[in-house]
């Protein structure tokens, strides 16, 4: 996402639910900071609930340690109407910054918002400005991005409700039973919009990405150049399988969301992928655990995408 100049507090309060993807309320933001190409931009925004531990939001470097690497500033923003939140806001806002300087990130500005949605104020708790807010809905920002595909979600809950499992579909398959030149073939015509991904091919793809790991690389590279509507449709498959094969079908939509610039729905994709791997018992895959790791540690995603052309083509050699 290309993000304008952004000149004020409010700007930039209003910006956050538009890079986040969703309306954020009772949050706290931290907002990475860089020079490119001698203009001050945003790298990356984080964002944790004021529920969070203490301990949580001191780690957040050695979480995100390649979103620290590649930005050299930062700002602090907790969002909540709720007086009786003020507190714990301040709390986690002295956590964040000491995490951060200890990094060798230094944090520029605090800020307490009352809202990043509708119309409200902001208070600097370090110089003790203030100011007021409007909501991110009447933005330029706002609009660009909505008319550019990307809806702006209601809350988290909403987002997280896309990976939910649909209704059983066909029965799994023994991989014995599908031909694999043809599925892979079915699954590309579904990628170029020339069909309707059914519950036949959710099986037999299912059958596929779990026995053969190559052909699950196979089909996740078949989507890479055009990694938002192919993140949509492996979406799509996964709210049909079950098991193993859901949990690569998410890693593979999130491997394509990320790519696309949507870090929301990645990291999503990737929760839900590993919470359904560890009700099945089963070992989390590789891809999943690369992608946990490469999203956690703020990896940029063209970063991802030269992992992955490098792998295909070792492959190939």
């Amino acid at each position: 996402m290309t993000i304008p100049a952004i000149r004020t507090n409010a700007e930039l309060i209003a910006a956050i639910p538009v890079i986040l993807g969703y309306a954020v309320t009772n949050n706290l933001i931290v907002v990475m900071l860089a020079d490119r190409d001698g203009q001050r931009s945003i790298g990356c925004a984080l964002s944790l609930p004021l529920s969070a531990d203490v301990e949580q939001v001191v780690s957040i470097p050695e979480q995100a340690v390649a979103a620290v690497e590649q930005n050299d500033s930062a700002i602090l923003i907790a969002i909540s109407a709720d007086p009786e939140m003020r507190d714990r806001a301040t709390e986690l806002l002295d956590a964040a910054r000491d995490g951060l300087r200890n990094a060798g990130m230094p944090v520029i500005c605090r800020l307490v918002a009352t809202s990043a949605i509708d119309a409200g104020s902001w208070i600097d708790i370090d110089t003790f400005d203030t100011g007021d807010t409007f909501g991110y809905a009447g933005t330029v920002l706002a609009a660009e991005t909505v008319f550019g595909g990307s809806p702006i979600a209601t809350s988290r809950d909403e987002v997280v409700a896309e990976f939910a499992p649909a209704g059983a579909g066909r029965a799994p398959i023994d991989s014995d039973e599908v031909t694999t030149g043809g599925t892979v073939d079915d699954v590309r015509e579904v990628l170029a919009g020339q069909r309707a991904p059914s519950d036949d091919l959710a099986a037999r793809v299912a059958a596929v990405i779990t026995d053969d790991v190559r052909l699950r690389d196979a089909l996740l590279m078949a989507g890479i150049d055009d990694p938002g509507p192919s993140a949509a449709v492996w979406t799509r498959l996964a709210s049909r399988m079950r098991g193993v094969a859901r949990v690569q079908a998410l890693s593979i939509a999130a491997c394509h969301y990320y790519l696309n610039g949507d870090g929301l729905r990645a990291g999503i994709a990737i929760d839900v992928a590993l919470a359904d791997s560890a009700d099945t018992g089963e070992q989390v895959p590789a891809l999943t655990s690369l992608l946990d790791t490469a999203l956690r540690a703020g990896f940029a995603p063209t970063q991802l995408r030269e992992v992955f052309a490098s792998a295909s083509n070792a492959a190939k050699r």
